[in-house]
C-alpha cells in the first residue's frame, strides 16, 4: 500500500504499528478539476474526491482533531489497509489512474 500511494503522488507515512496510513495529499489534490472543493476543508474534499472518482476510500482525518489543531491535517488523507489482498491490489490499480488525471 505505500509503494502504490507513493506512485499516485500521495506521500505516505509508514505507520510504526496500526491499520492505516497517513498521506499528504497534496500532489494529488492538484490533479482535482476545478470545481470539486465543496467543502472549506481541503482534507475533505480530496477524500470525498478520491471516493468518488478515483474509487477508492480515504477518511478526512481533520474529523479526530481537536478545533485548534483541525489545520494540522488538512493536506492528510488516512487509508485502512486491512483488507485482503485482492482488495490492495484493486485499490493499486485505482490509485495509479490518478497520475493519469
Amino acid at each position: 500500500m505505500m509503494s502504490a500511494l507513493s506512485a499516485a503522488g500521495l506521500s505516505p507515512f509508514r505507520p510504526d504499528g496500526s491499520y492505516f496510513i497517513l498521506a499528504d495529499t497534496r500532489e494529488a489534490a492538484a490533479r482535482m478539476p476545478p470545481g470539486l472543493a465543496l467543502d472549506a476543508r481541503p482534507d475533505y474534499n480530496v477524500c470525498k474526491w478520491l471516493t468518488a472518482h478515483v474509487g477508492v476510500a480515504a477518511i478526512p482525518p481533520s474529523a479526530f482533531y481537536s478545533e485548534a489543531h483541525k489545520g494540522d491535517a488538512a493536506h492528510l488523507a488516512r487509508f485502512c489497509y486491512c483488507k485482503t489482498d485482492e482488495d490492495l491490489k484493486e485499490a493499486a490499480k485505482r490509485l495509479a489512474r490518478i497520475k493519469q488525471m
